[in-house]
C-alpha cells in the first residue's frame, strides 16, 4: 500500500511487491488468494513494460504454474501458450528459454495424460537444446529424463530405457557420481528396471542412489528418505519381507 500511494498504482516497483504477496499465499498454500496479486502484477507490466519484457513472461509463467497447481488446466493452457508464442516471437526458435517454454507445456500436457502432445514438445526442446548448447548440458541431461519419465507412464520401456541411460552418463561425465543429479539419474534408471520387473537390476542402481545421497545429502534430507523407501518397495515385490522391514 505505501509502494501505490507512493509510486503510483502501475509503477514497475508496485506489480513486484504484488507478484512477492502472490508468492507468498501461495508458499502459505493460499492458492485462491495468490491468484489476484498475480494477475494484477501481470496485467501492470504487461502495460508498462510490454508482453516482451522478461518480468512479464515471469508473471506470465508465474499464472501458468500457479492455475496448473490448482489443477485448472485449461487457463494453464493458455496462459503457457502465450508464454511459448511470446518466447517464439522475442527470442526466436533456437533460444533455450523457448526450448524451456516448450518443455513447460509438455509436462502440462503429461498431466492432462496427453501423452502425444507432450511427447513432439519434449523432442522439441530435446532437439533444441542439443543444438544450441550441446549434448553435455544440464538441460539437455534433464530433458532427456522427461521423456523417459514420459514413456515410463507410457509403458514404453524399451524407449525410455536408452534416454536415462544416455542421461546416466551425461550427469556422470559432467557432475561426477557423488552429485545428487547423478544419484537421481540411477533412482530413474532402477525404478525403469523395476516397472519391467527386472528387480536384479533395479536393486543395484537403488543401493548406489541411497549410498550417494547417504553421503553427499545426509540422512535427513527427503530424497534419502525417497530412496530407502523405493528400495523397502523393491524388497515387497521381490518377497524381501525382512529387508523391506
Amino acid at each position: 500500500e505505501i509502494q501505490k500511494r507512493v509510486l503510483g498504482g502501475e509503477h514497475p516497483f508496485y506489480a513486484t511487491s504484488l507478484n512477492n504477496l502472490g508468492y507468498l499465499y501461495w508458499a502459505m498454500k493460499d492458492l485462491t488468494r495468490a491468484e489476484p496479486p498475480l494477475v494484477q502484477a501481470l496485467e501492470i507490466r504487461r502495460k508498462v513494460l510490454g508482453e516482451g519484457h522478461q518480468d512479464s513472461m515471469s508473471s506470465l509463467d508465474s499464472l501458468a504454474d500457479l492455475y496448473e497447481s490448482m489443477k485448472d488446466y485449461t487457463r494453464a493452457e493458455t496462459f503457457y501458450l502465450q508464454s511459448v508464442e511470446i518466447r517464439k516471437k522475442v527470442l526466436g526458435e533456437e533460444h533455450p528459454d523457448y526450448a524451456l517454454s516448450l518443455k513447460t507445456l509438455g509436462s502440462l500436457y503429461e498431466s492432462m495424460v496427453d501423452y502425444s502432445r507432450a511427447e513432439s514438445l519434449y523432442r522439441q526442446a530435446l532437439a533444441i537444446t542439443k543444438k544450441v548448447l550441446g549434448e553435455e548440458h544440464p538441460n539437455y541431461a534433464s530433458y532427456l529424463n522427461n521423456l523417459g519419465l514420459l514413456y515410463c507412464s507410457m509403458g514404453d520401456y524399451a524407449r525410455a530405457e536408452p534416454l536415462y541411460r544416455e542421461a546416466l552418463e551425461i550427469r556422470k561425465k559432467t557432475l561426477g557420481e557423488e552429485h545428487p543429479d547423478y544419484a537421481t539419474c540411477l533412482n530413474n534408471l532402477g525404478g525403469l528396471y523395476e516397472s519391467m520387473a527386472d528387480y536384479l537390476r533395479a536393486e543395484p542402481l537403488y543401493l548406489q542412489a541411497i549410498e550417494i545421497r547417504k553421503k553427499v545429502l545426509g540422512q535427513e534430507h527427503a530424497r534419502y528418505a525417497d530412496s530407502i523407501n523405493d528400495l523397502g518397495v523393491l524388497y515387497k515385490s521381490m518377497a524381501y519381507y525382512a529387508r523391506a522391514e
